[in-house]
């Protein structure tokens, strides 16, 4: 997982899940403090982002190809490509 500071913290919170080679999520966890340099990203296990922010761990489940947000407590979900996001207050369930 690939992700900027902040995310440790328990900042708001957007995952962008890319496809990606064998071996690896594809997720990039970005907060407000991305500051759109990407030296400053860093490379770090599943597990420590777990740890550290469970309440983003539905969210990881997601496809390729789709985005989440969390600001102010909203979340909000949506396939990559789209301008806008829906909000979510419910549990999302997506069927392959």
């Amino acid at each position: 997982m690939v992700i900027s500071d902040g995310v440790y913290e328990g900042k708001d919170i957007e995952g962008i899940r890319y496809d990606s080679r064998q071996g690896e999520s594809g997720w990039y966890l970005i907060t407000d403090d991305y500051n759109d340099d990407i030296k400053s990203l860093k490379m770090v296990h599943f597990y420590h982002v777990a740890f550290a922010r469970p309440d983003i761990l539905q969210y990881l489940a997601i496809p390729f190809g789709y985005r989440f947000i969390i600001k102010n407590g909203n979340v909000e979900i949506c396939r990559d490509e789209e301008e806008e996001c829906s909000s979510m207050f419910q549990k999302v369930i997506f069927h392959y």
